[in-house]
């Protein structure tokens, strides 16, 4: 059996605490013990693509466990913290991918696999060659329990122990989080009046400061600091002004019979439907053309 192989067996004790996960007779799934399917090959190796881009694996057992605290498979009673766990990943549409993430990042602390494995060898033994290699659960009693060629790696906590340590870093997490992080796969971006708000607090508070933040690490610049003041105060700053008005706020300078449809005179809008057209077609309809203000010479143009 492959190294990748050996990692993929379940033991029977472990597997007990839930419900009886089995390898299928032809290895493509894994089963509870009522032979319903938990979750085919497939769907296992997504939710492990998304737990190994973050750290190394758990024992295989873990990985289930996990999966089954998401709420993969048939239904089943939850509480407390995996309920709204189970619930987000419901809401998110169950992204099996975005969960592994989001459980590599709960489970950061606990120790991983012992056994030399890599995610290319796991992806190959779990879709190209499932049904020869792993198709039954073993009983592992102590590390040095061996099976063919090579030992069988026991979990790291009883499924006891584990499942109170998910639940107490799930307990961290508010329910917007946990949707955030099963939708996106990743952790929630500060909201935008909190970044403003460290954005300003950043700030240097003056010229000043900000010279001396960006002199810090630089000796010729931080010598010429003493100049500055004298050169702020040296310096002014021609005054802004602000250029006369360009809109119209005269009256009518002038009545026409041609214009735009904007320019019509109100009066014309009280006219019959057929005396409207009429007047339209005849060319008789009245505009408007508003007083321009006037503009005073420039001094010293040409």
């Amino acid at each position: 059996m492959s190294v990748a192989g050996r990692y993929f067996t379940i033991p029977v004790g472990y597997a007990a605490e839930l419900d009886g996960l089995r390898w299928s007779d032809s290895g493509d799934a894994i089963e509870l013990r009522s032979g319903e399917t938990f979750a085919f090959a497939t769907q296992i190796w997504q939710f492990l693509e998304g737990f190994t881009a973050t750290r190394p694996p758990l024992h295989f057992a873990h990985i289930l466990h996990l999966m089954r605290m998401l709420g993969v498979g048939p239904i089943a009673a939850a509480d407390g913290p995996v309920a709204e766990l189970r619930r987000a990943y419901l809401l998110a549409g169950r992204p099996l991918r975005n969960a592994g993430v989001f459980c590599a990042r709960v489970c950061h602390d606990l120790a991983g696999t012992s056994l030399p494995v890599t995610n290319d060898e796991l992806r190959d033994e779990l879709i190209n060659n499932a049904g020869y290699s792993f198709s039954m659960s073993f009983d592992v009693l102590h590390p040095n329990s061996r099976r063919g060629d090579g030992p069988l790696e026991v979990p790291s906590l009883p499924s006891g122990a584990f499942d109170q340590r998910v639940r107490r870093a799930l307990e961290g997490y508010t329910p917007e989080a946990l949707l955030h992080w099963l939708k996106f796969g990743q952790a929630p971006h500060a909201a935008p009046a909190e970044r403003l708000v460290e954005e300003v607090l950043a700030r240097p508070t003056n010229v000043l400061d900000a010279l001396h933040a960006a002199a810090r690490d630089r000796e010729r610049l931080a010598g010429a600091l003493a100049l500055a003041p004298a050169l702020g105060g040296a310096l002014s700053l021609p005054p802004r002004r602000l250029d006369t008005s360009d809109l119209p706020l005269g009256g009518y300078s002038d009545v026409t019979n041609r214009g735009e449809p904007e320019r019509l005179l109100p009066t014309q809008f009280a006219l019959d439907g057929d005396e409207f057209v009429r007047r339209f077609a005849e060319r008789e309809l009245l505009f408007f053309r508003r007083e321009e203000p006037g503009k005073s010479a420039r001094r010293g143009g040409s």
